[in-house]
């Protein structure tokens, strides 16, 4: 359940960051810190991903303008905000219970920009 709450308590400062509609310097650090204090958190999706593009973003100590906006849509992305819901779920279930896939004899393909594997 705690691991539920910090989830959801990032998806909340994600929403918080995108509400002025500019995702500044100090707002990157702050989320990177705070992904740091919740190492629980960055290994779980979505903040893993998140987390991992803040820190390439800040790899050279400057954010500049195309990872800025790759950080924006990541963070849009991920919150409910891009899909046009005022809140996020209370948890994350889209694997539990874990969905009987089966393509027999048939080819299934995704393709697009995603934000968890290649």
């Amino acid at each position: 359940m705690r691991l539920d709450r910090d989830i959801q308590m990032f998806l909340g400062i994600a929403q918080g960051i995108l509400l002025d509609g500019r995702v500044d310097d100090e707002e990157i650090e702050n989320l990177l810190d705070w992904c740091e204090v919740h190492p629980e958190v960055v290994v779980q999706w979505p903040a893993n991903r998140v987390y991992g593009c803040l820190n390439t973003a800040l790899d050279d100590g400057v954010v500049d303008e195309r990872e800025r906006r790759e950080i924006t849509a990541l963070l849009e992305g991920v919150t409910s905000r891009a899909i046009g819901k005022a809140d996020a779920p209370a948890s994350l279930p889209f694997d539990d219970p874990l969905p009987a896939v089966e393509f027999q004899d048939r080819a299934f393909v995704f393709t697009g920009q995603f934000a968890f594997g290649p």
